[in-house]
């Protein structure tokens, strides 16, 4: 995304306030957010080549969409099924 950008975020309850929620639980969550300004940051490498899963130095549908591996792992690590077809939402674009 570049400055001026706008996305719709969607979160699925499981992913949102969970069962705990007080007086929201069970609810999606949608955003409509604008990318206004992006800086420069510290880079997280570790991070990249984690969900760089072909050593390619790219990150494709492959390796972190929702069939990716690394997806489905932290989905799992969390306790969310991998499968659930929300999700694919999330990743596309």
């Amino acid at each position: 995304m570049c400055p001026g950008g706008r996305r719709e975020l969607i979160i699925p309850p499981a992913l949102a306030y969970g069962k705990e929620g007080k007086g929201i639980a069970h609810r999606t969550l949608i955003f409509d957010i604008e990318i206004m300004e992006i800086r420069n940051g510290p880079r997280s490498h570790e991070s990249f080549q984690e969900m760089d899963l072909n050593d390619d130095w790219r990150l494709s549908k492959q390796d972190v969409g929702i069939r990716g591996l690394y997806t489905r792992k932290e989905f799992e690590r969390h306790g969310y099924p991998a499968n659930d077809t929300r999700h694919e939402a999330m990743v596309q674009d």
